[in-house]
């Protein structure tokens, strides 16, 4: 019993001691896989501590980037604010400035186009027509490929014409016996080109007074479409110290066959000539070594006055109450200002107009669209409605229309 029991214990410590260095192992191998994982969690753990410390370190570079753009922004926004605060009160001034200037500007342009007056003394009847060349104006604009042409500035025609060219405008109304006025600037025109004023104008050509850019000379010309001008008239001006910086009104007084030119109410001289008898009015310009610009505003046509009866050399006419007295028939119109048209219909362009106290010499009648209308002098019309007659119109001549190929 007792060798069987010491082998029984003999087994049992050996099986004891297997079992313990089977647990060593197993501990070993756990404890060596703990610190494996310790050691990846340790290297896991540095790596992203370093990639914070990147990440935090690129944050701080692009927050310091930031704050300098921020900082440049605010100075760049600052000095812009300022500039344009500046500009802003130039601007203002600047304003002001021209204001000031378009209200005096304005106040002597209203003086000046409200005044039915000419610069000229001459015998005038009633004002047949005005353009005060607004941007509505019915007068031709545009340019050629020479850049010779026509616009409207600031309520002023202008023409421009080309080195060694020249241009010219014909409009309504017609001016058979007229006398013609216009305001006209030369201060942009060189002292060797010339400006014009168109009289009688045909679709072959018509009368052409001229003007040197320097105000030294005045001539006159027939001008024609397809053949060279003929000179009528080439003069030195006697009067010196014209300041070219000054508009100057420049007027022709046609009577007949005789034609006479006035430049700031002076008469410089007239011409005679026949080839012309009736046709409208126009502009001219005409350019030598540069570019020739003229303006021109203001432009006034007056019908003239009837001669006198009964007043003979050295006598004086007798007073008449009535401007009527000096036609067969008559007519004007009372309250407000009204509209002589080219025509006898409210279609027909505005050719004139007739002011309350104005009376002018009834030439014609006629009825359209069973409206009875007068045509007066200057071949424009008014309708019965709006004109006071006076006189003898009983025998006023019937206007028949015009025929077809007529």
């Amino acid at each position: 019993m007792d060798e069987a029991a010491a082998a029984a214990a003999t087994a049992q410590a050996q099986a004891l001691d297997l079992a313990a260095t089977q647990a060593a192992a197993e501990l070993a191998q756990a404890v060596g896989a703990a610190q494996d994982e310790a050691a990846t969690l340790q290297a896991q753990a540095e790596a992203t501590q370093a990639a914070l410390q990147q990440n935090l370190a690129t944050s701080q570079a692009a927050l310091t980037d930031l704050e300098n753009q921020a900082a440049d922004l605010a100075a760049t926004t600052t000095a812009q604010v300022a500039a344009l605060s500046a500009a802003d009160a130039t601007a203002q001034a600047l304003m002001a400035t021209v204001q000031a200037q378009a209200d005096q500007l304005g106040a002597a342009e209203s003086a000046t186009v409200l005044s039915n007056e000419p610069a000229a003394d001459v015998e005038i009847g009633a004002l047949l027509y005005r353009e005060e060349f607004a941007r509505n104006t019915t007068w031709a604009t545009g340019f050629g490929r020479q850049g010779t042409g026509a616009f409207v500035l600031e309520d002023q025609y202008v023409l421009v014409a080309a080195p060694n060219a020249n241009l010219w405008i014909g409009h309504l109304p017609r001016a058979d016996d007229a006398y013609v006025e216009v305001q006209t600037f030369m201060q942009d025109c060189p002292a060797d080109s010339y400006v014009a004023l168109m009289f009688r104008v045909q679709a072959n050509g018509g009368y052409a007074f001229l003007l040197s850019c320097d105000l030294r000379f005045w001539g006159a010309a027939i001008l024609h479409t397809t053949t060279d001008p003929v000179i009528l008239a080439m003069n030195p001006i006697t009067r010196l110290g014209y300041d070219l910086r000054e508009p100057h009104m420049f007027g022709v007084l046609g009577q007949g066959s005789t034609m006479t030119m006035y430049l700031d109410g002076e008469r410089l001289g007239n011409v005679t000539d026949d080839l012309f008898s009736e046709g409208q009015i126009g502009l001219y310009a005409e350019a030598t070594s540069g570019t020739a610009v003229v303006r021109f505003d203001n432009l006034r046509v007056w019908g003239l006055a009837p001669p006198e009866s009964g007043a003979g050399d050295g006598e004086t006419a007798p007073s008449t109450p009535s401007a009527a007295s000096a036609f067969t028939c008559a007519l004007h119109v009372e309250g407000r200002r009204v509209d002589l048209r080219v025509g006898p219909d409210t279609r027909y362009a505005v050719g004139g107009i007739l002011s309350p106290g104005e009376t002018v010499e009834v030439t014609g009648q006629r009825v359209y669209n069973g409206v009875l209308w007068w045509r007066v002098t200057g071949h424009l019309w008014i309708r019965d409605d709006m004109a006071v007659l006076e006189g003898d119109c009983g025998g006023v001549p019937v206007i028949a229309p015009a025929q077809p190929g007529g």
